[in-house]
């Protein structure tokens, strides 16, 4: 991940288990701006405990939307078979999709 330096850094990760707390803790200890993206609102307090300035509930569209062009870098942790279309909606042009 190379971060500018003149410019805030977005980064998302999708799936908060094992490897998307390490993807959390590695985006906060490079000053990106991270936000966690899950299917479970349960794991909202673990996200922000980790550093994530944002959490965002997969399952509602209207956040998803409201994220639309914002990230720089996303990293899918999800280990099984998901919808992409939206994930792709919040990356920007040009940016990096890690799965």
């Amino acid at each position: 991940m190379i971060l500018r330096k003149q410019n805030k850094f977005f980064a998302s990760v999708v799936g908060f288990g094992g490897l998307g707390h390490l993807a959390v803790k590695y985006g906060v200890a490079m000053n990106a701006d991270v936000t966690v993206i899950s299917s479970s609102e349960s794991k909202r307090d673990d996200a922000i405990k980790f550093g994530a300035k944002q959490f965002i509930l997969s399952t509602d569209l209207e956040q998803i939307n409201a994220a639309a062009n914002k990230f720089d870098f996303i990293i899918d942790c999800v280990p099984v078979k998901h919808d992409l279309i939206h994930i792709f909606s919040i990356l920007k042009f040009g940016g990096t999709f890690c799965m």
